[in-house]
């Protein structure tokens, strides 16, 4: 990737609003604050000190900018008023974009970006690249704006609510995993949905790369980037038990620590951009080999009695649970259940090779439904203590008790990481 000359936002004295004053809306202020803006803050459900929070009521005129962070909905009351006053409005990822200096790396796509991003960001910085690894993964990408120079590569995870809000962005190698239907509840639409993942490549050029697996090629219209597919026989693909680039072996798919085959495509996805980066194979396998899977994701958590339990719990969608299902193999007792977000539940129950099926919480009663479309029985109960403890009453010695939930975690969660904990909780519990 040659350098760029990059502009950055002249700030000073700017008056900004920023939406929402979580933790990526604190991270703006603060490098707002260094800027020396003037920074005022809406959000109705915490505290913005030390910066002067505002109300629905609040002036738009003299406003220069509205910055929007990923958890704010873009549904809110406030909007109509933005809307009215001309305010440019722009997401966090929009704005750290613009005010990044060094060469960046976006990864987008429905199941595995955790993975992806943190896998790929273990690679650069084992090649002693000055590698930051954030965006949706939990650090901001403001966060790194202030200790970021020229040199410094940006691995960032980009949801489909921070590409929604970016109209300029602009990744020099963005990522394009497979895409299935997410998050309708917000997005209305799954072509919607696939709208805001384009945005991933829509300002790229041919000075850029666009990595993208076959499955998703169908959505990669337009491009103006050089696309690079996996896998693919002349870049990246896996073969007798072998992982390849251009038919150089790179390792044996046996020491990738990472369950099923939908992992093994992340980490072609992986090999790929880092031989872009021109990064030697020695430094991909070893930086794979040694690469410890992230929690709540396909987590092997401790055995009882004779009974694996498996914490899934980031699996928020049908397809990433059938996922799940097939990478732990055998027949396991399957928890899923949680806040739905208008999905199809139908490829769950397609999958023959599921012993039994407790389903829990809000989105309950709709599984139930799809289970007697297939003509199948499922068990009920009201929450995920209820389903654990109902599973190791009918488990068996070497059975697989294995949480996938195929919805979000908020209806009696917080976020899928306490839906997880509260698993491993209940299980050292039993």
């Amino acid at each position: 990737m040659k350098q760029k000359n990059k502009s950055i936002m002249d700030l000073k004295n700017k008056n900004i609003l920023v939406l929402g004053y979580g933790s990526s809306g604190q991270a703006v202020c603060k490098y707002l604050s260094e800027k020396s803006a003037k920074i005022w803050v809406y959000d109705d459900m915490v505290e913005t000190d030390p910066y002067p929070k505002v109300t629905e009521y609040f002036s738009f005129s003299g406003l220069d900018l509205c910055i929007c962070s990923p958890g704010f909905s873009k549904s809110h009351k406030i909007f109509e008023k933005i809307n009215k006053s001309f305010v440019p409005c722009i997401g966090e990822l929009e704005f750290a974009s613009l005010n990044f200096c060094g060469k960046l790396i976006a990864i987008t796509g429905t199941n595995g970006k955790s993975t992806v991003t943190s896998l790929l960001g273990a690679i650069l910085q084992n090649a002693k690249l000055h590698c930051k690894v954030c965006g949706n993964i939990g650090l901001a990408f403001t966060q790194i704006l202030s200790t970021s120079k020229k040199n410094t590569i940006a691995v960032v995870e980009a949801s489909s609510f921070q590409l929604d809000s970016t109209f300029t962005f602009k990744p020099d190698i963005a990522v394009l995993l497979d895409i299935t239907p997410d998050h309708l509840d917000e997005h209305k639409s799954f072509q919607m949905y696939i709208e805001a993942k384009q945005k991933i490549f829509k300002n790229q050029s041919i000075n850029d790369y666009l990595i993208t697996s076959q499955g998703s090629l169908k959505y990669c219209n337009n491009v103006k980037s050089k696309v690079v597919i996996y896998p693919c026989n002349n870049g990246a693909y896996d073969k007798n038990e072998y992982i390849y680039w251009k038919k150089r072996k790179i390792m044996c798919v046996h020491d990738v620590p990472l369950l099923g085959n939908g992992n093994l495509q992340n980490v072609l996805a992986c090999v790929t951009v880092a031989k872009l980066l021109k990064i030697k194979n020695k430094i991909i396998a070893n930086s794979i080999k040694n690469f410890k899977p992230l929690p709540h994701r396909l987590q092997p958590i401790g055995i009882k009695r004779g009974v694996l339990f498996i914490n899934d719990s980031k699996s928020t969608t049908p397809e990433s649970t059938d996922f799940a299902v097939k990478a732990v193999g055998g027949s396991p007792i399957l928890l899923l259940g949680g806040k739905d977000k208008n999905l199809d539940y139908s490829i769950i129950f397609e999958n023959k090779n599921v012993k039994d099926i407790i389903a829990f919480g809000e989105s309950s009663q709709k599984i139930s439904q799809t289970a007697k479309e297939f003509g199948k029985d499922i068990m009920l109960v009201d929450n995920l203590t209820c389903a654990v403890v109902l599973a190791m009453a009918i488990s068996n010695e070497g059975d697989v008790i294995l949480l996938s939930p195929a919805c979000s975690s908020f209806d009696q969660f917080q976020n899928f990481e306490k839906r997880g904990e509260k698993f491993i909780d209940i299980y050292e519990n039993l």
